[in-house]
């Protein structure tokens, strides 16, 4: 298990406001019952939540030790083509 980053100092809306506004959007789209958790797994020592912003750090990293890591900025997301989509609802239905 990676060790816990150093707990913010100052507020986390001052001090990291993009990561504020992040999980807010997160606790929006799909409740604070199932985003919170994950945060407080991270605070704890768990790698279900890490982040970094302006200098500060919160949250526990993931060993990224051997594995293939791509950001969000190399990813290319195409829209989905009517088939695909049609696809995807018949797999969901099984």
């Amino acid at each position: 298990m990676s060790a816990p980053a150093k707990p913010l100092r100052a507020n986390l809306r001052d001090e990291m406001p993009a990561t504020a506004a992040f999980i807010d959007d997160l606790r929006d789209a799909f409740g604070a019952e199932d985003i919170n958790p994950s945060i407080k797994g991270g605070m704890a020592g768990v790698p279900t939540f890490y982040a970094r912003e302006n200098g500060h750090e919160i949250g526990t990293p993931l060993d990224l030790a051997g594995r293939v890591v791509v950001r969000g900025d190399e990813m290319i997301i195409n829209p989905l083509s009517k088939e695909d989509i049609e696809r995807a609802n018949r797999n969901r239905r099984r």
